[in-house]
């Protein structure tokens, strides 16, 4: 009888070590913030409906957390902190309700020493929004098929809607569960209730910001997402992109997890068409997602992080197989291989946050892009007390890179804003509907640039354009690799032109 009170307190106490250890990386970490996070930032600092490839939710987290920690790296993290442990929490309960104590904590901690989830309790994207939403919804509509509450589905429309408001993939979930419900016949009852059509239409209203924001911007934000899945070139097959797409995949979740997740939805739907209506809903809601993944990577490159949600219901599917058939002590070695890979894995990356990197060159470093910019910001500091002399003008600043754009605004605290302006053929961003180059009339511009030819292509937009020095003007490196190496220009009286919005979305 004390047991599931022992491993109760036994997750409590490493969910306490884990949240703890992770603050003080948050508060003591080496590593700058990521292009995505610096954006993302930039984000909250104009609030809107949505944007230009996602909706309001990552840059309202982060408006709340600067409210209380200001503009700093920690307060950008710190939601990530928030959402992995109550990610945590939810997903013990549910599995201790379903399956019992012992089970609950032990997968718990091989989901939660994974690589993508150490990772989603440190860098604040959405990837830790769509996590926790992604669970809620699939925790509720497992006891909504079984009748555990007549909110349930309500529960997991809206936490459809409101993951959808961080990322899209997340509206995957509803269809394949409107799949499984269709396709299993003691389950259709529940497209007929009432309660599930209320369910559905508040999932849809809780899409009414990005609705309403892209209607208002001719549903660019949908265009962009749909470039992410279909091609402008169209359909070429590209195995290397799927072969990159497995060894990510091996990587963020582990090789023995995934095997685990390929055998347990294979198993899972066997059980499924032999009638196990809990294996069935939990495949549908994994084995969609992930297929679908493996097709877009077939043509086309696929994050890594794009099929993490799907790990979430496969790991109850293990959970449920293993209960169903009491196979824990059988799958005792593999398990603890898969731990110790895991902690491995997660060992490393703390060490990458403190900056150990065991002399591993700066080209295989996943850390290569959380360094370098406070010394490019530093110079840029430099370069504007030494070249411009009137000091009542504002200095305005403009990059050929939109994450550059966001990385030099939240390390150049003096200026507000700068701005991204349009080079070589490259994709529209949310600089291109924020504007406001017309209001640069007459005035002298510094430009920060990744190439030299992309600054002589606004020369006809000055009087004078002038480079600064050598390109690259600095170079920073990372274990003899160059991450930063900018070029400098001023460009002076501008014509107040507006920047060409480009056709690629």
């Amino acid at each position: 009888m004390q047991k599931p009170k022992f491993y109760t307190y036994f997750f409590w106490g490493c969910l306490s070590l884990f949240t703890l250890f992770q603050l003080f990386c948050l508060a003591f970490s080496t590593l700058e913030l990521s292009g995505d996070e610096a954006h993302y930032w930039d984000w909250s600092r104009r609030l809107d409906w949505a944007y230009y490839s996602k909706g309001p939710l990552v840059a309202v987290c982060i408006y709340l957390s600067r409210i209380f920690f200001g503009d700093t790296e920690f307060a950008v993290r710190f939601p990530a902190l928030c959402f992995i442990t109550c990610f945590s929490v939810i997903y013990y309960y549910f599995v201790k309700q379903n399956y019992g104590a012992k089970l609950a904590f032990w997968s718990w901690l091989a989901i939660r020493t994974t690589l993508i989830f150490i990772y989603q309790g440190f860098i604040f994207t959405t990837d830790p929004l769509v996590s926790f939403f992604y669970l809620l919804a699939v925790m509720a509509f497992y006891n909504a098929v079984y009748g555990k509450s007549r909110w349930c589905w309500q529960v997991g429309f809206v936490a459809v809607g409101l993951g959808a408001l961080a990322k899209y993939t997340i509206l995957i979930l509803p269809c394949f569960v409107f799949l499984f419900l269709w396709l299993t016949p003691q389950q259709r009852w529940h497209l007929k209730q009432l309660n599930f059509g209320v369910a559905v239409i508040l999932g849809v209203l809780s899409l009414t910001p990005i609705l309403i924001w892209n209607v208002q911007h001719d549903w660019v934000n949908f265009a962009h997402n749909a470039g992410h899945i279909i091609s402008q070139k169209g359909l070429e097959f590209k195995p290397r992109c799927f072969f990159e797409f497995l060894g990510g995949q091996l990587g963020v979740i582990g090789p023995c997890a995934f095997i685990g997740i390929l055998f347990a939805l294979y198993y899972g739907c066997k059980e499924w068409l032999r009638g196990d209506i809990k294996a069935g809903l939990l495949f549908w809601t994994s084995f969609p997602l992930l297929a679908f993944c493996v097709l877009v990577s077939l043509f086309k490159s696929v994050y890594a992080n794009w099929a993490m949600p799907s790990y979430i219901s496969g790991s109850f599917l293990i959970v449920h197989l293993v209960d169903k058939y009491a196979l824990l002590d059988r799958v005792k070695i593999f398990y603890l291989v898969n731990l110790f890979i895991n902690l491995l894995f997660s060992l490393l990356v703390f060490l990458l946050i403190f900056g150990i990197t065991l002399g591993i060159t700066g080209k295989y470093l996943p850390t290569k892009r959380l360094t370098g910019i406070k010394e490019v910001a530093q110079q840029t500091a430099h370069l504007i007390q030494s070249e411009f002399k009137d000091k009542s003008k504002e200095v305005i600043i403009a990059t050929d890179r939109y994450m550059l754009s966001s990385l030099l605004a939240f390390y150049l605290p003096e200026s507000d804003f700068i701005y991204n302006f349009f080079a070589g053929n490259r994709r529209m961003n949310q600089f291109d509907i924020w504007g406001g180059w017309e209001q640069l009339k007459g005035k002298d511009i510094l430009l920060v640039t990744k190439s030299l030819d992309s600054a002589w292509e606004l020369q006809d937009e000055f009087e004078a354009l002038e480079q600064i020095g050598e390109c690259p003007y600095i170079e920073v490196s990372l274990n003899r690799t160059i991450v930063y190496a900018p070029c400098f220009f001023i460009g002076y009286a501008y014509s107040g032109k507006p920047q060409v919005v480009p056709k690629t979305r």
